[in-house]
């Protein structure tokens, strides 16, 4: 699942499963954002075999993983942070504790 996190705290959980989610500002994204930064479909969620990868889709504004930029695909861990411009989501398993 991905997690929205707002200034103030959790505000929005997306399920994400077999199917690819897509991250924008279109409404008719899976995992539609409120922010004039992002664009209308910005990054791809995939799963590949039992995990999950996020998949840029050529925006203008970086993606970013912890922090880091990322081209192309990135393998998703459980407590990864993604931020898109003003916009923050958190990757979770509903398998894992990422607190253990």
């Amino acid at each position: 699942m991905l997690v929205l996190i707002s200034d103030e705290g959790e505000s929005s959980v997306f399920p994400l499963g077999a199917a690819p989610a897509t991250i924008g500002r279109d409404s008719d994204c899976d995992v539609a954002v409120e922010s004039r930064f992002v664009s209308r479909r910005h990054a791809r969620v995939e799963l590949q075999g039992d995990s999950f990868c996020l998949v840029e889709l050529g925006s203008v504004n970086p993606t970013l993983v912890n922090g880091e930029p990322i081209r192309g695909s990135h393998l998703l861990n459980p407590g990864d942070r993604i931020s898109i411009a003003d916009v923050t989501l958190e990757f979770r398993r509903d398998d894992v504790d990422v607190n253990a």
